[in-house]
């Protein structure tokens, strides 16, 4: 027979209606919606608080350690005198001291910003590396003049009043300072006085000569040739003013704080909490995270001396003293070795013998000194071509004068107070200086060590005609457990890429080699370039714009990764009051070079470093509770710190005034709850959606009356609803099987007779 077609039948997915659905709505839906409503708005809300929280923890964080570590310094200082004229200068570049002629006394740094009757005033370049100046300005005021003195005889009594001989004018006008004629004139050294040394050294006097409300005014800037840079002597010219009366040109402090205000859009998409909360480690940290971190391990260095020197036996000056140089230096190995610079902590008699006859050759124009050394050096004619330019003879001269052995040069009734301040205890500025004058070594104080120079690569020479030498020294002190720096290398440095300065900037406030606050100071800026530096050496330069102060040679230059690239060493004005002000850095490998070149080896794992970063990360994460641990162990390892006391004090502030994040895990723990919520507000919400159009759908099988209202009890009725006709379905049963067909007289051995279906 021929087999049955199957039809393909596509039957239409069926609907259960269960007695439930009956109802518009279910409550315990609705409520579970609500309730994951609600929860996930709790925990959005806490979410944004805890954002609020940190956010503004850590803005007081970073808002402490700015104002600590971060102070700006202004280095534009003001003098007034009280007989009638002002006037300000940068104490970056230049260093002014001054005659009370009231009683006599000399007061320098700040102390000259307060107004007294200051006849005489000095200023000298901070750009000489060195311990001296070869440039220098003095303004001097005669308190009554002769009312038929003219500006010629004013300028006369200059000329005679000085150690000027043989000075020949090659210039002379009328210029106007401070609303009044002055007569300037520029004067060059006679040529036939000193015809050896005429091809080395040019110096040049410009005299200015005035009379203002009945005082003449007599001021002179003497420079080593016509090519050294006076532009920092010029903007004090130009700042000049004069009155009758004190004048007092006092700074005028208005710092307006600023007011950050997050906005509210801020704290619901969470724009802080990503880098608030992050508890990986800072891989470019900011400027005030450097200081904070490194800060620590940077001292300030006193360096004063006096010594009587001999050449070949024969005494050559006496007490030779230098009680002007302060520095900074910082650590390199937990094991108390130091790094700075060779000006800083020079003491050498060749050094201050070379340096004292060039002064005097350039200020005084007394050259018997510089002629002395000449000799001694065997400089002849020969040695100083006319064909060279006098930059070149200089150089040769200079290398010349370094060329005597330095078994001809000795000390003695010599004492060196070379030390080292760890913390906010300083020397006693007159004590300090006292003893030093008395030959009487200074005693050691709690946090003031003394230091020796356990290297040095330094000519206090070098720079007036290039670089033989290099400007770094090393130094050792007793003790353990200092903390200590990231020594990085020049590769590490990038054109444009941040620079960050610490060190102890800005003029002393008690004799010129004091500041009375112990903590670094930042300052910071972009690196221009990196150029080799002057002279026939292999040294190179960071040029940048970050300001190199005086007292911040020897300090830390940081790059924004927390490495020490090199140590601040020079500044040096534009040619022109327009021009910038330029920065040099030494190269690190200046300073590594110097270590392995000694065999000096240093430690530098430091735990105090280790615990410190630990504690600054904490608490720059406003985990205040968690840093005290750290801060408190640092406190343990190395009392001298000079700052763990304050974080401790605000730590604990922090805390009380309910600023302390917990290092819990509220964050991801707040995300996951928000997250579950959310999710679960959605299932809901689809719940409630598919119960809604099975309960039309019951309701439109009741009207057409294809099923019974259904009350509980009731068996699940399953129905087709995109069918046009609903029919009623059975219940789904299990499969049954067949029935047996038997006969009526069935034998034991038949067998059930075939069927058709």
């Amino acid at each position: 027979m021929p087999k049955n077609k199957k039809k393909n039948v596509k039957h239409k997915k069926q609907v259960k209606l269960t007695h439930h659905h009956s109802k518009p709505f279910r409550k315990r839906h609705y409520g579970s919606f609500f309730a994951l409503l609600i929860a996930a708005i709790v925990l959005l809300v806490l979410l944004v608080q805890y954002n609020d929280l940190v956010y503004n923890s850590t803005s007081e964080a970073k808002s402490f350690i700015g104002q600590l570590f971060n102070s700006n310094r202004t280095s534009t200082k003001n003098i007034s005198s009280t007989y009638g004229f002002a006037f300000t200068y940068d104490s970056n570049k230049l260093y002014a001291s001054a005659y009370d002629s009231s009683n006599g006394d000399l007061y320098i740094g700040d102390e000259l910003s307060t107004s007294r009757q200051y006849q005489e005033v000095r200023l000298s370049s901070s750009w000489v590396n060195g311990k001296s100046s070869t440039s220098q300005m003095t303004i001097k005021v005669s308190p009554q003049s002769s009312e038929n003195e003219n500006l010629n005889q004013i300028e006369k009594k200059l000329m005679e009043s000085g150690n000027y001989k043989g000075e020949i004018m090659s210039s002379s006008s009328t210029v106007e300072i401070g609303g009044n004629t002055f007569l300037k004139s520029v004067w060059h050294k006679s040529q036939s006085t000193q015809p050896l040394l005429s091809k080395v050294l040019n110096p040049v006097l410009t005299t200015y000569s005035g009379k203002v409300n009945g005082r003449a005014y007599q001021i002179s800037i003497s420079q080593t040739t016509s090519n050294d840079d006076i532009s920092s002597y010029l903007n004090v010219i130009n700042s000049m003013t004069f009155n009758k009366k004190s004048v007092s040109l006092l700074p005028i402090n208005e710092t307006a704080a600023a007011t950050t205000h997050k906005k509210w859009f801020d704290s619901l998409v969470f724009s802080n909490l990503a880098m608030a909360a992050s508890e990986s480690a800072v891989s470019h940290p900011s400027s005030e995270y450097v200081s904070s971190l490194y800060s620590p391990a940077v001292v300030k260095i006193y360096n004063v001396y006096c010594q009587d020197i001999s050449i070949q036996g024969k005494l050559y000056l006496t007490s030779s003293c230098n009680g002007g140089v302060s520095g900074s230096g910082f650590f390199i190995g937990s094991d108390g070795v130091i790094a700075t610079n060779g000006h800083v902590v020079d003491s050498s008699p060749k050094d201050d013998v070379i340096m004292d006859a060039i002064n005097y050759a350039v200020v005084d124009n007394n050259f018997s000194y510089l002629q002395y050394l000449a000799d001694l050096a065997n400089v002849t004619q020969i040695d100083l071509p006319s064909t060279n330019t006098s930059q070149q003879n200089l150089g040769i001269l200079i290398n010349a004068l370094y060329g005597i052995p330095d078994s001809y040069f000795s000390v003695s009734n010599n004492v060196s107070n070379l030390f080292v301040a760890l913390g906010n205890q300083q020397p006693n500025p007159v004590e300090l200086l006292s003893d030093t004058k008395k030959i009487i070594p200074y005693p050691n104080q709690d946090t003031v060590l003394h230091a020796k120079v356990s290297a040095i690569n330094y000519r206090a020479a070098d720079g007036i005609d290039g670089f033989v030498d290099s400007d770094v020294a090393i130094l050792k002190i007793d003790g353990t457990g200092y903390p200590v720096v990231k020594l990085g290398s020049l590769s590490d440095v990038m054109q444009g890429a941040n620079l960050n300065i610490l060190g102890f900037p800005g003029q002393a406030s008690d004799n010129g080699i004091v500041n009375s606050d112990g903590i670094a100071s930042l300052t910071n800026g972009t690196v221009a370039s990196i150029k080799n530096a002057a002279g026939k050496g292999s040294y190179k330069v960071i040029e940048t714009d970050t300001v190199i102060g005086h007292g911040n040679s020897g300090g830390p230059a940081i790059n924004d990764s927390g490495n020490v690239v090199g140590i601040a060493t020079y500044t040096v004005s534009g040619a022109s009051t327009s021009d910038a002000t330029f920065n040099y850095v030494r190269d690190i490998a200046d300073l590594t070079g110097l270590a392995q070149k000694k065999n000096i080896s240093f430690d530098t794992t430091s735990k105090t470093q280790i615990a410190w970063q630990k504690g600054i990360d904490l608490f720059d994460k406003s985990h205040y509770s968690e840093s005290l641990k750290y801060f408190n162990q640092v406190k343990a390892l190395y009392p001298a710190h000079p700052t763990v006391a304050e974080f401790i004090t605000n730590a604990n502030t922090q805390i009380q005034q309910g600023h302390d994040v917990k290092t819990f895990p509220t964050v991801l723990v707040l995300s996951i709850g928000l997250g579950i919520a959310a999710v679960g507000a959605v299932v809901m919400i689809f719940v409630i959606r598919s119960h809604k159009k099975k309960h039309d759908l019951y309701n439109q099988h009741v009207a057409s009356g294809v099923i019974d209202p259904m009350v509980p009890g009731s068996a699940p009725q399953y129905v087709q609803p995109t069918s046009n006709q609903v029919l009623p379905m059975a219940p789904i049963m299990p499969p049954q099987p067949a029935p047996t067909v038997q006969s009526q007289n069935p034998s034991p051995n038949s067998t059930p007779p075939n069927t058709q279906q």
